[in-house]
């Protein structure tokens, strides 16, 4: 386990070292995240929220925003997560980390810290003085911890996601618009755009399952209301039972998505389609 963990720190030291290298990307990132809050910004101030599902001290904007900024940390982990196999590939690295023992889940999960750290103070840089702006930053020191464990949960599923996607693009090698494609369907699914309970109540025990969508909901009512609610339609019927599902999920859901890439990772170094890169 000692092992493992050294190898993680080095994997996510080197890729914190590599991101240092690359100012300009930094500037690009910046600009595009910036775009994304002013966008969107500009979009729930001009929209209202349907038949009034939103609670009182929910608008539109403070919904969308809040939204923004935890999606736009996890969405950027995703991007890059799911580019390192081809990226170590352009650089000559792959086969010499593999053959040095780095596995490719450690890969993952170095490339993910590093991309935390990054977009985390990116995204915070913009985030946090708009959503004061606005009002939407009534985050109370005692809720934290939850707010901080919707993003970890939320964060780990965005890394067994990120690991299906690596397993297929280990088979496959070009996954053409499949990254993309998912990301966007994910962002309808976790009620990014609008309130779960706006659509029909037969999607609500499969789109309420998936942690993200209860992370996503628990941290917006902790930065807009200061407190998470006791039940949100479509999501959970207690608060208690939110957290449960949202924690449960996140493991389990991470533990079979990195069990199918470590199996497939075998199998490539076995049939030889690693090599390939």
């Amino acid at each position: 386990m000692s092992e493992l963990l050294i190898a993680i720190l080095a994997t996510f030291e080197r890729y914190i070292k590599l991101d240092l290298k690359y100012k300009f990307q930094y500037v690009i990132d910046a600009i595009i995240i910036a775009s994304n809050f002013i966008g969107f910004g500009i979009m729930g101030f001009f929209m209202e929220a349907r038949g009034g599902v939103l609670p009182e001290g929910y608008t539109f904007e403070k919904f969308i925003l809040v939204g923004t900024y935890l999606w736009t940390m996890l969405t950027k982990i995703y991007d890059d997560c799911t580019k390192v196999l081809s990226e170590e590939a352009s650089r000559g690295a792959l086969t010499l980390l593999i053959g040095s023992n780095i596995t490719i889940p450690v890969i993952l999960v170095g490339r993910a810290l590093a991309s935390t750290v990054k977009y985390g103070a990116l995204a915070s840089l913009f985030g946090i003085p708009t959503l004061y702006f606005i009002g939407a930053l009534n985050l109370k020191a005692s809720a934290i911890p939850l707010a901080i464990l919707c993003f970890a949960c939320s964060w780990i599923f965005i890394i067994g996601l990120s690991a299906v996607i690596t397993a297929i693009i280990l088979m496959f090698k070009r996954t053409g618009m499949l990254t993309i494609s998912l990301m966007e369907a994910l962002m309808f699914a976790i009620g990014f755009y609008f309130p779960i309970e706006l659509l029909p109540p037969q999607l609500w025990p499969i789109l309420g399952a998936i942690p993200f969508t209860i992370g996503l909901q628990i941290f917006r009512d902790l930065m807009i209301l200061g407190e998470a609610r006791q039940v949100v339609n479509g999501i959970y019927s207690s608060l208690q039972m939110g957290i449960t599902k949202m924690v449960l999920g996140s493991i389990i859901f991470a533990a079979i998505t990195f069990t199918i890439m470590n199996v497939i990772s075998k199998l490539a170094q076995k049939w030889g389609t690693i090599e390939q890169y």
